[in-house]
């Protein structure tokens, strides 16, 4: 795997959002379509514009555009997903993207008001490019 950090590292500015977690729901993938592999230049390319795209869209508040990149089986968890992010999101960062033959693994912090969290996200092309399969909140 190939990482790539795009921002500074981690320093401990994560703090425990009390009795909200991701329990199971975020352990869902998609196990129906196979994934595509990522050729070096083009997967790299379109996962990293596609996660920065995701990123934009959640800072923003366009959540019709943030659930669009979550994948079927993983769509039914956004509210629980979403709930385990600060409220509201008011910048977030990419710390780190792995990219991988068949799947890419970001790290992101999610910064709000009072609150930092990172998530550790998946991501596929199930076969229309790019989605969101996976996410857990980082220790």
């Amino acid at each position: 795997m190939v990482e790539e950090e795009l921002g500074s590292t981690h320093k401990g500015l994560r703090q425990e959002r009390k009795g909200t977690q991701l329990g199971s729901c975020a352990h869902v993938r998609s196990p129906t379509a196979p994934a595509r592999k990522y050729e070096r230049n083009d997967g790299d390319t379109a996962i990293r514009n596609k996660i920065q795209q995701h990123v934009d869209a959640v800072v923003r508040g366009d959540m019709d555009a943030a659930a669009a990149d979550f994948s079927e089986d993983l769509r039914p968890h956004l509210p629980q997903i979403a709930g385990a992010l600060p409220q509201p999101v008011v910048s977030a960062e990419v710390l780190s993207i792995e990219v991988g033959e068949e799947e890419a693994a970001a790290m992101i912090r999610w910064t709000g008001d009072t609150d930092v969290v990172t998530i550790r996200s998946r991501w596929k092309d199930l076969g229309g490019g790019p989605l969101l399969v996976h996410a857990e909140p980082v220790d």
